[in-house]
């Protein structure tokens, strides 16, 4: 995309992703993350594999991100500096609505740039409990975790690995943050600077040590947060719902800690390798890692 068709788009959106086609057969997605998001905070891998080894037709890499939303205290709360315009506070749900409406870019640059439908935008986890203001279900249980309803990455840059023909697409998503004209030229050589920065850093080595787990190093779990009792209860439970239509499924979920020293992408790893699935992810915000 020259400047010229890029002044002429920029007159009615705010965001407009900027591509770059590489072939990357000698690249896997993991790879991938480590050259061009380097485990950093506001990074991201997305994966899908169906039936355990039939891997889908994109890897998608976060390689940057230019703010995060997030709650705090019950109000919406931008971590780095959010585009003029958005909301910086109130509720947070109604926040990232308002978010994606002011930001939204329609998906004709995309297709005529050949770029895959995720090509940007706000990347990261809505929390079961924000249900809560939506529904009125009443307190949720107690909150010993303490982590955000939501958080959602603005993602600038990433990187779009394609199985099919093993190319790399790289997106520089061109943000005119202060929504004034004068922004328009800026926000381009930013994009056109950040595709030159990842593509020197595709051809960097990266040092992957294999990630090996002894049978002797095996952790040993904390005990569960519910007792075999409590657990069992809360099946018949559960059974009864679903014989009175309450419900047609529901899954009681059990969570089990362990000190851990490895990082977040071996665990990923790992669990990549031993039960690849549909939506796999690996989320490095500045709060937590998922």
């Amino acid at each position: 995309m020259d400047l010229e068709t890029f002044r002429k788009l920029a007159t009615d959106r705010r965001v407009i992703p900027v591509g770059r086609r590489l072939l990357a057969d000698g690249d896997t997605p993991v790879g991938l993350y480590r050259k061009l998001a380097a485990e950093r905070p506001g990074t991201f891998l997305l994966e899908s594999a169906e039936n355990g080894r039939s891997w889908s037709r994109y890897s998608f890499i976060g390689v940057r991100s230019a703010a995060t939303l997030t709650e705090r205290g019950g109000q919406a709360h931008w971590l780095g500096t959010p585009p003029v315009g958005v909301p910086v506070d109130g509720d947070p749900l109604q926040a990232l609505r308002a978010t994606v409406e002011a930001l939204h870019t329609p998906h004709d640059v995309a297709e005529a740039e050949g770029l895959p439908h995720l090509s940007g935008g706000m990347v990261g986890y809505l929390g079961y409990d924000i249900v809560r203001r939506l529904e009125k279900i009443g307190p949720g249980e107690r909150d010993d975790l303490k982590l955000p309803e939501l958080t959602m990455m603005l993602t600038s840059d990433l990187a779009v690995l394609d199985h099919w023909d093993g190319s790399v697409v790289l997106i520089a998503n061109a943000i005119n943050h202060n929504d004034l004209d004068t922004g328009v030229d800026e926000s381009y050589a930013d994009a056109v600077a950040r595709l030159d920065a990842m593509e020197a850093d595709l051809s960097r080595a990266v040092v992957q040590a294999p990630a090996v787990l002894p049978p002797s190093e095996l952790p040993e779990f904390d005990a569960p947060l519910w007792g075999g009792e409590q657990y069992q209860e809360a099946v018949e439970d559960i059974k009864e719902r679903i014989r009175a239509g309450e419900a047609f499924q529901v899954v009681p979920s059990q969570r089990f800690e362990t000190a851990c020293t490895a990082s977040a992408l071996d665990v990923y790893r790992v669990l990549r390798a031993t039960n690849p699935s549909p939506y796999m992810y690996l989320f490095l915000s500045l709060i937590h890692n998922l």
